[in-house]
């Protein structure tokens, strides 16, 4: 399926303005990734913890469980399919897990 402009504009914003939340420092940084990435993932659960730099890609294919906590400089990326990270899981730093599949 092929994105018009405005799709291709819109989505380019949004991946700015996430990029720009993950490198955000400060505590206050904790709070404002947990309640923005707990809106566009699949499903995230309760106790989450989002370090600082981290990437995400193909937020609409990832659920993550309970107490999940993500260290600094991490990486998911998921383009088609879908991923579960379940309950009481951590991804200590510079962890990347890819699952780019092509069609």
């Amino acid at each position: 399926m092929k994105l018009n402009i405005f799709e291709k504009i819109n989505s380019e914003v949004f991946l700015w303005y996430v990029q720009a939340l993950a490198m955000f420092p400060g505590q206050l940084s904790f709070f404002l990734r947990k309640f923005a990435f707990s809106k566009i993932l699949a499903n995230c659960g309760e106790h989450v913890s989002w370090g600082f730099g981290i990437d995400l890609r193909g937020w609409k294919n990832i659920q993550i469980g309970n107490k999940f906590s993500y260290d600094r400089f991490c990486s998911i990326y998921f383009k088609n399919g879908l991923v579960k990270i379940g309950c009481n899981m951590s991804l200590n730093s510079s962890v990347t897990i890819n699952a780019n599949l092509e069609e």
